[in-house]
């Protein structure tokens, strides 16, 4: 949202615990509650969509697995769950939004959020202003798939994939050397591997050098041609 609306503002961060051992993080949105004239949506690219069986609310769950998995990483990133607000032009909808998200499936003082939006939130931004951000910022595409590369990177795969990146001159020859040790584990060679492509995504050419690299490799071939799409 701060991407999008200049004036976006968040300003409420929690503390939680899982009600159970390797719970899931639950989201919860529903449409029918937005302001006349609003929807809001999860993205298919979240950890998990699906419908709630006990209302007709969208449901975006995040294991505590898939939390820890990333908490891992260094320096630690966590899953981000991305949401689409749509207002319908017209006289009848409402100027501003105010929708109420629910999280389930934890302990927490406060279980209830307000996503709260205007209309003319993002009529100043200037899309062509540098530093302007949008759905196909290099970042955001890689920032969308990274959890689904890590899970494909196995031994094989590092190895296979660190050398062509080597190769196009997207990682150090420190990050490679990270991510041959043996003497390491899997999952830090990978964290080294997709850290050092992160930082450095943003930079000219470098996602669709990494694209293509990517479709060389049957394994993360769909992955590859879904960035491809999103550019």
């Amino acid at each position: 949202m701060n991407k999008e609306y200049e004036r976006a503002e968040s300003d409420q961060e929690f503390s939680f615990r899982f009600e159970s051992s390797n719970g899931f993080l639950e989201i919860h949105t529903d449409t029918n509650k937005c302001s006349e004239g609003w929807s809001i949506s999860p993205h298919l690219g979240n950890p998990t969509n699906e419908e709630s069986i006990e209302t007709p609310t969208k449901v975006t769950k995040v294991s505590q697995s898939t939390i820890d998995e990333y908490g891992r990483m260094n320096p630690p990133r966590f899953p981000q769950c991305r949401f689409t607000i749509t207002a319908t032009p017209g006289s009848n909808t409402n100027r501003e939004l105010r929708h109420p998200v629910t999280f389930k499936g934890i302990i927490s003082d406060n279980k209830v959020f307000l996503i709260a939006l205007s209309k003319g939130d993002n009529s100043s931004q200037d899309p062509a202003k540098p530093g302007s951000s949008s759905a196909t910022d290099p970042k955001i595409i890689f920032q969308e798939k990274i959890a689904d590369l890590y899970k494909l990177m196995t031994p094989e795969n590092i190895a296979s994939i660190a050398y062509e990146v080597y190769s196009k001159r997207l990682i150090t020859d420190e990050t490679l050397q990270d991510c041959m040790t043996d003497a390491r584990r899997p999952a830090d060679r990978a964290h080294s591997l997709l850290n050092a492509l992160r930082v450095s995504i943003d930079q000219p050419g470098v996602l669709k050098k990494l694209i293509q690299v990517l479709k060389n490799n049957e394994a993360f071939r769909s992955i590859a041609e879904e960035m491809e799409h999103d550019i």
